[in-house]
C-alpha cells in the first residue's frame, strides 16, 4: 500500500486502490478534454440557433466561444506532447 495518492476516487465516488500519478494524470487531461469538447458542442449549438434567428450578436458571441474553446484545445494538444 505504498501508493502516491492511496485511495482515489472517481466521478461516480468509487474507490480505486493502486492508481499511480500517471494514471491520474492521464485521467485528469481526459477528462479536461472532454470538458473542452463539450463546451465546443455548446458554442456549436450557440452559432447554429443564433444563426436560425438571424441574431449577428449570437453568432459574434459563439464564434468567440468556439474561438476560445479551440485555444484552450489546442493548449491541452501542446501539454500533451
Amino acid at each position: 500500500m505504498n501508493q502516491p495518492f492511496g485511495r482515489i476516487h472517481d466521478i461516480l465516488g468509487v474507490c480505486h486502490e493502486g492508481i499511480h500519478g500517471d494514471e491520474v494524470r492521464c485521467l485528469q487531461n481526459r477528462l479536461t478534454l472532454i470538458g473542452w469538447a463539450l463546451f465546443l458542442v455548446c458554442g456549436v449549438a450557440w452559432v447554429l440557433q443564433a444563426a436560425t434567428n438571424c441574431d449577428w450578436m449570437g453568432l459574434f458571441i459563439g464564434a468567440t466561444w468556439i474561438v476560445g474553446c479551440c485555444l484552450f484545445l489546442w493548449d491541452l494538444k501542446i501539454k500533451g506532447s
